[in-house]
């Protein structure tokens, strides 16, 4: 990744890093939202530590949910949706009375960008990191991450290192996407009604 971003002007690095929303909340309909940490232009263009480490996912930070959107957007043919959990108000016949004014989705990547990183993340499941995650008869794209905690809280041993996982299936045509992090003892899934029992069990193997 650090060879793709040499290839990169550093000022257009950081337009597509803001474009797809990084340091900005997602605008979930959720109280008390906040945004994740990205450095600002002149830090990020100064120099070329910054973006060699936002290359390969350090100095920056999101939230759990902007993560799902942004993978969800994958699944979505490069659209950028905005995550929502009320879909509106229904009278006792089924009748709308209220839905959120949502904004349509914006063509982030081509649906060809989408897809080629939509293989690799399959790749990644079929035969790499993400293996526990299968589910026989589902393809699903996925990408497992090991994390590093804040200084205050730093693991002193490699099985005490938090682990977070993102899939979405079927990968060719996505309905279900979620995450799951696993810190310790402690395990905290974000996740719509899982498709497939044997789900839960995977994240044990």
């Amino acid at each position: 990744m650090v060879h793709v971003m040499q290839r990169m002007q550093r000022s257009t690095y950081y337009e597509w890093l803001e474009r797809i929303g990084l340091g900005k909340i997602v605008k979930i309909d959720l109280p008390d939202e906040v945004p994740g940490m990205l450095k600002t232009r002149e830090q990020f263009v100064g120099g070329s530590i910054e973006p060699a480490t936002t290359a390969f996912g350090q100095g920056f930070t999101l939230t759990p949910i902007q993560l799902l959107q942004l993978h969800a957007m994958l699944a979505n043919q490069g659209r950028m949706v905005t995550p929502h959990v009320i879909r509106g108000l229904y009278g006792a016949t089924g009748k709308p009375m209220w839905q959120p004014d949502l904004p349509a989705p914006q063509q982030m990547v081509s649906p060809q960008v989408a897809r080629s990183v939509i293989e690799m993340m399959e790749a990644v499941v079929e035969s790499g990191t993400g293996k526990a995650a299968q589910i026989p008869g589902y393809r699903i794209a996925g990408k497992p991450e090991r994390l590093k905690k804040p200084a205050k809280q730093a693991a002193t041993r490699m099985s005490e290192s938090p682990a977070l996982l993102v899939h979405f299936l079927p990968s060719r045509r996505a309905t279900r996407s979620w995450s799951s992090w696993m810190s310790q003892t402690v395990t905290m899934h974000l996740v719509p009604p899982l498709p497939h029992p044997s789900l839960k069990a995977s994240w044990k193997r």
